[in-house]
């Protein structure tokens, strides 16, 4: 295998992810009509892995229809997630040297840029070119943190890109990147984020992937913006803090579960409704929720009357679909769940691997 970015190639016999783009329609979209069928289609092993190479973790990214996935792990003795680890690239695993010191990665929806936040600067890795070092692009302060990445184009190795960054004082920023540029500046400063005249912010609801955000007042209202333009795009009164939760791919919907624990929510932006789903009983934790493109099904990572399995809430109907167990993890819960973007797969991550579902018709 060519070299590229200085990589190390490793001759290893494991399952080959089908081919990205060319093949993406084979795997249907996850719905109502088929959720059922959805079940795991494939799994990566982290004993598979030679003996010198360590996964750190559950932690992963994946393309637009997950046939290419990068995990992270170093070499023995090394610092952590200092090697991205590529599977679908090719029928022989390789390993591309990163730096490590951040988990806020991205990877282009064609699979061939990695995008890499740092403490004051971006890196980005061409994974399709023989290339030996990354594009390196700075903030012009090395105190700014990066805490998301998105793409101006999500399907394609952009050019342009975003960064959500925040500074030593808690003060977060957007910044606009460009690879023909070594330097970037923010284009919405820190004093400007999430502002509504005359209401006081309670929280930033977390796990929302930019480019939205979601944020929730002290009244319980609910705010979706738009992180590109720092614009308002929708309120909806819910009644509480709606912290837990997921938005779909389009940012039309948030299922979110209450305080207590004892009903799955949906909110309509478009609408601008809140409506509860499910009734669950007091206490009952989720410990990853999604939401399918459509916002037609909910589906449910690890619930707490059925630890290690997957289910599924119809959001027409209300009623709870149990799909079965996913693999096998040595730590109490998976590390991350991750719906793609076109909605075909749902990929759980853990510390023995990665256990990909697609709707298999049976």
């Amino acid at each position: 295998m060519a070299k590229r970015l200085g990589c190390l190639v490793l001759m290893v016999l494991l399952v080959i992810l089908a081919p990205a783009q060319a093949q993406q329609s084979v795997y249907p979209v996850i719905t109502a009509e088929n959720i059922r069928d959805l079940q795991s289609a494939q799994q990566i092993d982290f004993v598979t892995l030679p003996d010198d190479l360590v996964a750190a973790s559950g932690l992963f990214v994946i393309n637009s229809d997950a046939s290419k996935i990068v995990t992270f792990g170093n070499e023995a003795g090394g610092p952590p997630l200092s090697r991205a680890i590529l599977w679908g690239y090719s029928e022989n695993l390789s390993v591309v040297p990163i730096t490590d010191g951040s988990i806020f990665r991205t990877l282009s929806g064609d699979g061939a840029c990695l995008y890499t936040g740092y403490q004051g600067y971006v890196e980005v890795y061409h994974l399709d070119a023989d290339e030996d070092t990354p594009v390196r692009m700075n903030l012009n302060a090395a105190t700014d943190f990066v805490n998301e990445l998105w793409l101006e184009d999500p399907s394609i190795c952009s050019d342009t890109f975003y960064v959500e960054v925040t500074d030593v004082l808690g003060q977060t920023a957007v910044w606009q990147l460009n690879m023909a540029e070594s330097d970037a500046t923010p284009i919405l400063g820190y004093d400007h984020l999430f502002n509504v005249p005359d209401k006081e912010m309670a929280a930033r609801v977390g796990r929302v992937p930019p480019p939205f955000a979601l944020t929730m007042d002290f009244d319980g209202n609910l705010y979706r913006w738009s992180m590109a333009h720092n614009t308002l795009t929708a309120t909806v009164p819910v009644g509480e803090l709606a912290m837990f939760g997921a938005i779909n791919q389009y940012g039309t919907h948030y299922v979110w579960l209450t305080q207590d624990y004892d009903a799955l929510h949906l909110v309509d932006f478009e609408a601008q409704s809140d409506r509860e789903v499910a009734s669950l009983g007091e206490g009952f934790y989720i410990s990853h929720l999604k939401l399918t493109n459509r916002a037609d099904v909910i589906i449910g990572v690890d619930p707490k009357d059925a630890s290690g399995t997957v289910s599924a809430w119809l959001v027409e109907t209300s009623e709870r679909v149990d799909l079965g167990p996913y693999r096998q993890c040595n730590r109490i819960q998976p590390d991350l769940v991750q719906l793609s973007s076109d909605g075909t797969s749902l990929v759980i991550g853990c510390d023995t691997g990665l256990d990909i579902w697609r709707v298999v018709a049976n």
